[in-house]
């Protein structure tokens, strides 16, 4: 009980630095929260279509609050060697080295447009359609290709 006492004072502090109403329920009493970040509502329509995106059922859902949106669940949408840059790549990098991933593919004849791979359905759809250099601006890479070169020399 003292657990809940201090969970309820954080939330009625967090409602004020919010400037939610003091009736607003974080948590619905009335719906049970589960494991999967979902609080279960009885009905067992699909939130989510084939592709992944949510279906207008999942959206309203989503809208009245009964269920969470992960972002880690939402699948990436466009050309990842032009995306933003993310937190663990440093930007400077970035940038360059999509530019010199640019100028090889064009200065080697490959297409500049991003394919998934595996999406086409000839038999080496496992080869990457083009240059893509952007893996060497992550850090993570950085201090493993750090690490190789000095345990090497």
């Amino acid at each position: 009980m003292g657990e809940e006492k201090d969970l309820f004072s954080l939330i009625n502090k967090a409602k004020v630095i919010v400037g939610f109403d003091k009736d607003y329920e974080v948590v619905p009493k009335n719906k049970k929260y589960d494991s999967n970040n979902s609080y279960d509502t009885g009905d067992n329509a699909s939130d989510r279509t084939i592709e992944g995106s949510f279906s207008s059922v999942g959206k309203s859902k989503v809208v009245r609050g009964i269920v969470k949106c992960n972002p880690e669940d939402i699948g990436f949408v466009g050309d990842r060697m032009n995306a933003k840059v993310q937190s663990h790549e440093i930007a400077f990098l970035v940038h360059h080295l999509v530019k010199l991933s640019n100028f090889l593919n064009s200065y080697l004849g490959i297409r500049t447009t991003g394919r998934e791979i595996g999406s086409g359905g000839d038999a080496l759809s496992f080869i990457p359609s083009r240059i893509n250099l952007r893996f060497l601006a992550d850090y993570r890479n950085l201090v493993f290709l750090c690490l190789i070169i000095y345990c090497l020399a």
